[in-house]
């Protein structure tokens, strides 16, 4: 019993080390983790998604543009959109 209270702190240890790894081999071995690929083709759903809300923003500031043959700021204030964008006059 002496022996028992002179080592308490190191039988702790090895237990708990021990339930760590009994715990690791147990749950963490066979858990589905996320893999390169899956996380390749979240992103690539993302940028796809934002890609179509762009596409319809953009579709709809150029309507707006070939409607008005003279558009002002104003007009394009209205217009509410997620992502900025920028008008350029070319002169031809």
């Amino acid at each position: 019993m002496k022996r028992i209270e002179k080592h308490i702190f190191l039988l702790l240890a090895a237990l708990a080390g021990g339930l760590s790894v009994l715990c690791f081999f147990l749950l963490e071995q066979n858990a589905p983790g996320a893999t390169d690929e899956q996380y390749v083709s979240a992103v690539q759903q993302r940028v796809k998604e934002e890609m179509q809300v762009s596409t319809a923003d953009l579709d709809s500031v150029s309507h707006l543009l070939q409607r008005n043959s003279k558009p002002t700021f104003a007009n394009l204030f209205d217009l509410p959109t997620q992502y900025p964008y920028f008008v350029f006059k070319i002169n031809s």
